[in-house]
């Protein structure tokens, strides 16, 4: 009872090992480190209180081989080498055929020679073995695992195994067609190379490809794809199942066969691997095999079962190519035990040459094919040892497995993994038997062998499957010791098989929950790898098709349209032009005559498509959402929005507008005459007027042009006058004698306009085109026209061949979705041009979000450089960059660069205008032409609306900037009108201490009582007074001071001074002595401070990333932004009290913070807090804000936008603080130069500013 119960103690300390790497939300290398030294005292535990394992022995029951027997087995021997050898030459004709009938023949002979009837010898094997008990006393233990108590029946415990195996190969076959739904990974591809006889996507060249042959021989008789390998990986891994009940009966005693097999009938790793097109399952199976033989040989020693594990080591060897070292070294292994164990030198060194004769016949064919190709072992080069930790985890973590069904778990239950533990220190006390030699040798050289595998090309979960044998291996010894234990301390009580029983049961509960777990979230696997959206919109069609078909067709996104999943389960419609690719210019609008209703399968995250679908079929409803409309998967979330689109409503869409007016031409405002659709532009208006002459008519649709290239539209001269214009160019005007022309238009869709007058006498009017591949001008189809005329919106797209920019072109497209993907065949770039509206000024935060290299310019400036960042991470992953601009209402010429690196391009292009909240820049806000457009040519469309009335209006509007931002670029109002400003003096004698000198000047302010200008001479720590007309009045000095930065005058005309170490505020009275003013509240390092009419303070408290404002005595009111903010980021240097809230100036991020309404923009070029903007306040309200980098100050209005700039650059080098003296109708402002240590006054009047 000590002994089992220190065993159980084992097995919860190994249940904590595994708990320490799979508790934590993400892994990390140190949690494997500290979980492994926890199970090596567990299985040291276990191991030394396991007593002594030893291998179950062989039968009673012994055959020699006959002389026929002996014949047969040499015979094909040497038809296997000889033909093996014939038949890696592949020589070709006659003889290479010959070949392969010799070395089939030698299989078939070999193995009838080992089982060719002979002698029989039976005797009576051993009923006790020598055990140690927990005392070290050496006891007396039956073979059969009880403790003085009756064996059990033979036929009920082999019932109990076929029972297991039987509930292995069930939960592999059921509903194996359904479950998991659709295609998981590569398994549509395999599909289609199956139903074209090409080689799986696993397969290889030289390699047995056990799986392929069973899935094209399954395949002949089911005729689908799918289901086929399906089947083949449910029969190899069921096979897996039966031979693993070998393994574990050399292992343990019978009794416990059943719960051991239990290990891999309900393992959910195995299941899945079973489960779908997985060709490790193969390897798998035949290591399991090899196990089986291998132990039974040495149990046996006789040449029968050397001769088979030779055989099945000759097929692991062929079957996995990149295991190959592996499989030689372990082979080496095996042989060598077999030498070594034994007496009867001649029967062993037989026995052993029949296997190794086996193995190389089997193995010959592949071999010299690899001697031919140059490489024979096939292994893959370099063992990344870096991949074991992840390799380790993987058996543990989900988030390092990540892959189909097993994504809630890791490869292994934590139970499996707490025997596995145990069983490592089992087979270590153990080492001097054979079999846990052969054991052990496998896990280290064939988890050696997964180490240089790109798992980014081969998951975890696949790589690892050979070795699962052998982990279930160590997981039965431990399980043997276990049960051995537990029936040694209650044998005597209860009946050892009932002991088993009531074991196979617990594992049945313990093991089954997460099967069961496993089998109810099949039905919501989407699969992995090629995607699973794909599948399903592949699968609603091909249902579709199959259930309902009334002659409608379907459009999908190219990616679907494109995918092996469509063409698998669809082929046939495809072929037949019933799925269509969903694309601009050829099915949006849908540009031909529909044989019946066409519906739009559109993913839920293309949201912009379904909006163009809105706007092109406003009275077609998309269904989603609901799981009773929408196709989903047990209805918990739709993948995708179905949209019907009548035929009728189609084809009545399919005209011009027309608008005909009485008269030469319409009066403003008159309603037309005439109001109807008419077909085509094929005018019989000669003979059947729309109205009695004269008449003006207006033709309006939108025209969709199904490919790039040059277009020729022609009309007959010597029709009434016509006027056609494409996108408002002027294509043809027969009055001014434009009757023919050829463009080149981009694909997509674009607006045409058709203008008609009658004169006294119309005349018929046709027009005809000649798109590109033509051979002559016909007629404009009505099936080219969508009406209404849908808006002008977009960009232009050039696309590229490569990822030079000057490469080929590709095609030119009018992406009304920009990041549109139709199918565009990699590699490729694309250049969109085109003009962004704003009809909002303010500051505008550009993003995008893209999978490869790509850069956003607006003004001819670079807003977004993700030329390098997007590249960084792995192909998967798409990466997000953004910018800051600030733009005036209009419109602005914008230039997009993207190269796609993923098999799936993304591009996404976002936004967030000023004062609304951020989301895709969608194409209504882009127009597709690349000449500048003014207001009067056209008006923005209306802004998006304001999150909060108080951050602005439709005009203008500060933004709400959010935490997570993280701009690579922000750039500044610029282009402002020009302050008309008066250069009244410039004061300072250069940099020094001198008595007319400054030395890094900062904060001034003018005494609203003298006029004077009072200076923070910062370098000097004192503070220079200079009179009106520029003269150095006199120096305010004090001990105190360390870092004065800036000074300002109280209400009651006290002069405050801002020091940013020795103390926050000095209050100077008459006598010039700094008092200390009291706070509540400590600083570090403050840049700049306001007072208030009221005498209130508001100090930037640069190092605490805040602003705090105080009242006259020091005590807090209020404070804004604090550590980790987004004010502290910025670094606050200056606040001031405005007519409109209280204002803040961050130095490193450049922004201008209304901090009552918590909205603010870039205003300067950003810096550093040392050389950091000050802010001034303005008669009008407003404010201005020095911008030392770019050498100007700026002033803005009262709601914080941009008015006006200093022009005169070259007057200024570091202008940092600013402030302002209003006179009557004269502004005075002051600026002090900390780089030039100079302070400047200029003047203006207040009604000039705006």
């Amino acid at each position: 009872m000590r002994r089992f119960s220190l065993q159980l103690l084992a097995l919860l300390l190994a249940l904590g090992a595994v708990r320490i790497v799979t508790g934590a939300e993400s892994f990390a290398p140190y949690l494997l480190r500290d979980g492994l030294i926890v199970a090596a005292c567990a299985a040291a535990l276990f191991a030394w209180h396991s007593g002594g394992w030893q291998p179950v022995a062989a039968w009673r029951r012994v055959m020699r081989l006959s002389t026929v027997g002996q014949t047969l087995w040499l015979t094909g021997l040497v038809c296997l080498v000889a033909g093996g050898i014939g038949v890696g030459f592949d020589i070709g004709g006659l003889p290479h055929l010959a070949a392969n009938l010799v070395w089939g023949l030698g299989i078939v002979l070999s193995l009838a020679g080992v089982w060719w009837p002979g002698a029989v010898i039976e005797y009576a094997p051993p009923a006790y073995r020598w055990e140690t008990d927990a005392a070290g006393r050496f006891v007396r233990t039956p073979f059969d695992g009880a403790t003085g108590a009756a064996p059990s029946s033979p036929r009920a415990m082999w019932s109990w195994t076929l029972a297991v195996i039987a509930l292995g190969a069930a939960v592999r076959f059921w509903n194996l067609a359904d479950l998991p739904s659709g295609c998981v990974g590569g398994e549509c591809i395999d599909a289609l190379r199956l139903v074209d006889a090409q080689m799986l996507t696993f397969s290889l060249p030289g390699a047995f490809n056990l799986f392929e042959r069973l899935a094209r021989l399954i395949f002949g008789f089911t005729g689908d794809g799918i289901l086929s390998l399906r089947l083949a990986g449910a029969l190899l891994g069921s096979l897996t199942v039966l031979m693993f009940a070998g393994v574990a009966k050399r292992l343990t005693p019978p009794i416990f066969v059943a719960p051991a097999l239990l290990l891999l009938a309900l393992n959910p790793w195995h299941i899945w691997a079973s489960r779908v097109a997985d060709g490790w399952i193969a390897p798998a199976l035949l290591m399991t095999l090899t196990l089986w033989l291998t132990l039974a040989a040495l149990a046996h020693a006789d040449l029968r079962w050397w001769t088979l594990a030779g055989l099945s080591l000759g097929l692991l060897w062929v079957e996995a190519p990149a295991l190959r070292v592996a499989v030689l070294l372990w082979a080496s292994v095996i042989l060598a035990l077999g030498i070594w164990i034994g007496k009867a030198w001649k029967s062993r060194l037989a026995a052993i040459g029949g296997a190794l004769a086996a193995l190389i016949g089997v193995a010959a064919p592949a071999f010299v094919y690899g001697l031919r190709s140059g490489a024979p072992l096939a292994s893959a080069p370099g063992v990344a040892w870096e991949q074991a930790t992840t390799l380790t985890a993987a058996l543990l973590r989900p988030d390092l497995t990540a892959d189909g069904g097993l994504m809630g778990s890791g490869l292994l239950s934590a139970v499996i993994a707490a025997f596995i533990v145990l069983g490592v220190g089992a087979l270590v006390r153990a080492f001097r038997q054979p079999a846990a030699l052969v054991i052990g040798a496998g896990i280290l050289l064939f988890g050696a062998a997964t180490l240089p595998f790109d798992l980014s090309v081969t998951a975890p979960r696949a790589l690892l499957l050979p070795l699962l044998p052998l982990l279930l291996a160590t997981a039965v010894l431990s399980l043997d010791r276990l049960l051995t234990a537990l029936a040694a301390a209650w044998g005597r009580i209860v009946r050892p098989a009932r002991l088993a029983a009531a074991s196979s049961l617990v594992l049945v509960v313990i093991l089954g929950a997460g099967a069961v777990r496993f089998a109810a979230d099949l039905n919501a696997l989407q699969g992995s790898g090629d995607g699973s959206l794909p599948n399903e919109i592949a699968r609603f069609v091909a249902e579709q098709l199959a259930t309902a078909d009334t002659g409608e067709t379907y459009v999908v996104p190219a990616s679907v349209l494109d995918h092996p999943g469509m063409r698998l389960l669809a082929g046939a419609a495809i072929n037949a032009g019933r799925v269509q690719r969903l694309d601009f210019g050829t099915t949006l609008p849908y540009a031909a005559a529909p044989p019946g209703d066409v519906i739009y399968l559109v993913p839920i995250g293309q949201g912009q498509v379904l909006e163009q679908l809105h706007q092109i079929y406003p009275a077609a409803t998309p269904v989603t959402n609901t799981p009773d409309n929408a196709w989903t998967l047990e209805g918990r979330r739709a993948l995708f929005s179905i949209l019907s689109v009548p035929q009728q409503m189609i084809l009545d869409s399919q005209g011009l507008h027309l608008r005909a007016y009485q008269g030469d031409r319409p009066e403003d405002m008159a309603s037309p005459a005439l109001d109807a659709i008419t077909p085509s532009l094929a005018l019989s208006w000669g003979s059947h007027p729309p109205l009695p002459p004269p008449f003006y008519a207006e033709l309006t649709a939108s025209l969709s042009i199904p490919e790039a290239g040059m277009y020729s539209f022609s009309a007959d001269a010597s029709v009434s006058p016509v006027t056609m214009k494409l996108d408002e160019m002027l294509v043809l005007d027969t009055e001014l004698g434009l009757s023919q022309l050829a463009v080149p238009l981009a694909q997509g869709v674009h607006r045409l306009t058709l203008i008609y007058r009658s004169g006294g006498q119309p005349t018929d009017a046709t027009i005809l085109w000649q798109p590109p591949g033509a051979t002559a001008p016909a007629p404009l189809p009505a099936t080219a026209f969508h009406t209404p005329a849908l808006d002008d919106i977009g960009l232009l797209g050039d696309y590229r061949q490569g990822s030079d920019p000057n490469g080929m072109t590709l095609t030119q497209r009018k992406d009304r979705v920009i990041g549109f993907d139709f199918g565009l065949a990699q590699p490729f770039n694309v250049h969109w041009q085109g003009n962004l509206g704003s009809a909002r000024a303010g500051e505008y935060l550009l993003a995008t979000l893209a999978d490869g290299p790509n850069e956003v310019w607006v003004d001819g400036q670079r807003v977004i450089d993700g030329r390098t960042d997007a590249t960084a991470e792995s192909e998967a992953d798409a990466t997000y960059n953004e910018g800051l601009m600030y733009l005036a209402p209009g419109w602005h010429t914008i230039d997009v660069r993207y190269t796609p690196q993923s098999d799936a391009p993304e591009f996404r292009l976002l936004w967030q205008p000023p004062g609304a909240s951020p989301g895709e820049l969608t194409g209504r806000y882009l127009l597709p032409t690349t000449a500048p457009v003014s207001l009067a040519d056209r008006t923005p469309p209306p802004a998006p609306p304001l999150l909060d009335p108080a951050l602005g209006d439709d005009n203008f509007a500060l933004t709400r900037a959010v935490s997570a931002w993280q701009p690579d670029v922000r750039i500044p109002p610029s282009g402002l009108e020009p302050l008309p400003l008066e250069t009244l003096w410039t004061a300072g004698a250069g940099c020094g201490a001198g008595d007319n000198q400054l030395n890094a000047p900062h904060g001034l302010a003018f005494d609203p009582a003298s006029g004077r200008l009072y200076v923070a001479d910062t370098g000097n720590r004192r503070i220079q007074v200079l009179e009106l007309d520029g003269g150095f009045a006199s120096a305010l000095s004090a001990a105190d001071f360390t870092e004065p930065v800036d000074v300002a005058f109280a209400p009651d005309g006290a002069l405050l001074v801002l020091d940013a170490v020795a103390g926050p505020v000095y209050r100077i009275g008459v006598d010039g002595v700094p008092t200390p003013l009291p706070v509540q509240t400590s600083f570090y390092r403050p840049r700049g401070f306001d007072v208030s009419s009221d005498g209130a303070i508001a100090i930037a408290d640069t190092g605490g990333g805040r602003v705090v404002t105080l009242a006259a005595d020091g005590a807090l009111q209020s404070q804004f932004g604090g550590l980790d903010s987004l004010l502290a980021r910025g670094q606050p240097v200056d606040a001031l009290f405005g007519a409109s809230g209280l204002w803040a100036v961050s130095a490193e991020d450049g922004r201008l913070h209304n901090l009552t309404v918590d909205g603010g923009l870039t205003a300067v070029q950003p810096t550093n807090t040392i050389d950091g903007p000050q802010l001034a306040a303005l008669p009008t309200g407003g404010l201005v804000v020095s911008d030392p980098l770019r050498r100007t100050f700026t002033t803005f209005a009262a709601n914080g936008q941009p008015r006006q700039q200093f022009g005169y650059l070259e007057q200024l080098v570091m202008p940092t603080g600013i402030t302002t003296l209003t006179t009557g109708d004269s502004l005075y402002i002051a600026v002090s130069d900390g780089r030039a240590c100079t302070v400047s006054l200029w003047r203006m009047a207040v009604s000039q500013l705006w």
